[in-house]
């Protein structure tokens, strides 16, 4: 008997080849409508509830899956769980007013000759992160933010310019 070839070498563990190179996905497409209701609905249609409107009738009324709504008019679940979705497990390193602060700063240099390189831009949001006490998966080692942070940085905020290094 002859040994069995081998389908997939990747599927076993066995180590990329040369010219293999490993894919990471840019951007996320959520797979399912689970949770895909709103907060605000939901808030309405428990007064709704309250009221003396049947389950069934709100539901459908205000867009809400009847047993979330149940559960939370019995007060089983009284955390707004469903309210917010996460897309994917990523979170978001600066808040919006921030990431304003760091464009509007990244702005006045240009204006002043002086533009930001793109070392630079990791470089600063380093610093910021550092400075505010804000928790982030940038590295400590090089304290530089990650070449994907700047990639989703630069999707969010087309209008900023940055120069190339001399």
């Amino acid at each position: 008997m002859g040994k069995k070839p081998v389908a997939n070498s990747r599927k076993y563990g066995c180590p990329k080849s040369a010219g293999e190179e490993e894919i990471m996905p840019r951007n996320y497409i959520r797979k399912t409508t689970r949770q895909n209701w709103d907060e605000q609905a939901m808030i309405k249609a428990i007064e709704a509830v309250k009221q003396g409107m049947p389950y069934k009738a709100a539901s459908k009324q205000f867009l809400v899956p009847l047993m979330a709504l149940k559960r939370r008019v019995k007060g089983k679940n009284v955390y707004a769980v469903g309210g917010t979705k996460m897309l994917g497990s990523i979170k978001k390193v600066f808040t919006d007013e921030q990431e304003l602060e760091l464009v509007q700063h990244i702005k006045d240099n240009e204006e002043t000759m002086y533009g930001f390189t793109v070392d630079d831009v990791r470089k600063f949001a380093f610093e910021i992160a550092e400075r505010n006490k804000i928790r982030h998966p940038f590295s400590t080692t090089s304290r530089k933010a990650g070449k994907d942070w700047l990639r989703g940085f630069r999707q969010r905020h087309p209008d900023i310019t940055l120069r190339a290094p001399e």
